[in-house]
């Protein structure tokens, strides 16, 4: 698969305020990108459409073949659930649950959690916080539920990951430790990984920098 984008804009409000300003990307799989640019650029906005979490204004996003906006409400959903895994920048655990039910919480829905257990576990021991595996997600630090959020979105082993400031929240020791499991995860999974950040060197680290400046790509680089 691939991701494709023709002719993507976005604008909200009226009169409409213009963040995307007309797009055309090709992001093949396996691939490891960055998309960077200042505050209002329009790189997260870029990130949550290409993901499936926002429609654009005008526009496609095609999945290989399949133009997302073509799409019904279940075929998305079964996309999600099957093909995307997505670190945002508030990590929205539920807190009645313990931190491996969270990240479990993907597999549960379908009914995949008591096979994916031990790779969940895996998954915490990568991120330093197997030992708090039965702990409730309100006893642990900020960090911490945002390196459990990461796990989660990496248990069901996703063709590929959105990232938006996954470091964000982080020292810097755990943001090292993030970025070396993303480039593990794309390495030994094949997995594509999509990251937003403002941080230049972890948006050096990817084999390929997006730039965005005002709404539109200024740099398409591979490295």
């Amino acid at each position: 698969m691939s991701i494709k984008i023709n002719g993507l804009k976005k604008w909200f409000g009226e009169p409409p305020t213009h963040v995307l300003k007309g797009i055309d990307l090709k992001i093949d799989d396996g691939e490891f990108v960055s998309i960077v640019g200042r505050s209002g650029s329009g790189k997260s906005t870029l990130l949550y459409i290409m993901s499936t979490l926002d429609d654009p204004s005008s526009g496609s996003v095609f999945y290989d073949d399949l133009e997302v906006s073509k799409m019904n409400e279940d075929a998305i959903h079964d996309l999600r659930n099957k093909e995307l895994g997505f670190v945002f920048q508030f990590h929205y655990l539920l807190p009645e649950l313990t931190v491996l039910e969270n990240v479990l919480m993907p597999a549960r829905k379908r009914h995949l959690h008591f096979e994916k257990e031990e790779y969940a576990r895996h998954l915490l021991d990568q991120v330093g916080l197997l030992d708090k595996a039965d702990s409730r997600a309100t006893t642990i630090s900020g960090g911490e539920q945002q390196r459990v959020a990461i796990a989660r979105a990496l248990v069901m082993k996703p063709k590929y990951l959105f990232a938006d400031e996954p470091t964000g929240n982080l020292d810097s020791v755990n943001g090292d430790n993030i970025m070396e499991l993303f480039k593990k995860i794309n390495a030994e999974m094949g997995s594509t990984v999509i990251y937003v950040t403002h941080d230049l060197d972890y948006a050096n680290m990817a084999k390929r920098k997006i730039e965005l400046v005002d709404g539109v790509v200024s740099e398409n680089v591979l490295r």
